[in-house]
């Protein structure tokens, strides 16, 4: 078999074959070659219904591509709403991280007169909201 059927699957909307490999345990959370997840393909195709049955089969919304983004990040960017909430019911964050490309995409966002999505807070042990961006620490 592919290693990449899900992905396949999530690209080309097909439920039954994206629900027998979920029977079949595939790993939901693996990057293809291209750097993303089954899950970053249904929302670039703003597929509603693919993203709603990785995330109840346990597929993590906060995996980074890696362009370094969340899912959450893209339908937020692409304005997928619907995609946008059902993320957010899921335990997704607009996030991202030190491989995130942020000049290319101003560029192009202010061509379009669309503001970046802004990064979620997240929470370390302690409570305190932290940003998750790093990239200062790789210098």
């Amino acid at each position: 078999m592919d290693k990449f059927q899900l992905h396949k699957a999530a690209l080309e909307s097909d439920y039954e074959l994206g629900l027998k490999l979920i029977s079949l345990n595939v790993e939901l959370n693996q990057l293809d070659l291209d750097g993303h997840t089954a899950l970053h393909w249904a929302v670039f195709r703003g597929d509603v219904e693919f993203v709603k049955i990785l995330l109840q089969a346990g597929a993590n919304p906060n995996v980074f591509s890696t362009d370094g983004v969340t899912p959450k990040w893209r339908a937020r960017d692409f304005g997928l709403v619907e995609i946008d909430e059902l993320l957010q019911v899921f335990g997704g964050k607009i996030l991202t991280n030190e491989n995130f490309d942020r000049t290319s995409f101003l560029v192009f966002n202010n061509a379009i007169e669309q503001a970046l999505p802004k990064d979620d807070l997240v929470n370390d042990k302690a409570g305190n909201s932290v940003k998750t961006k790093t990239w200062w620490r790789f210098w």
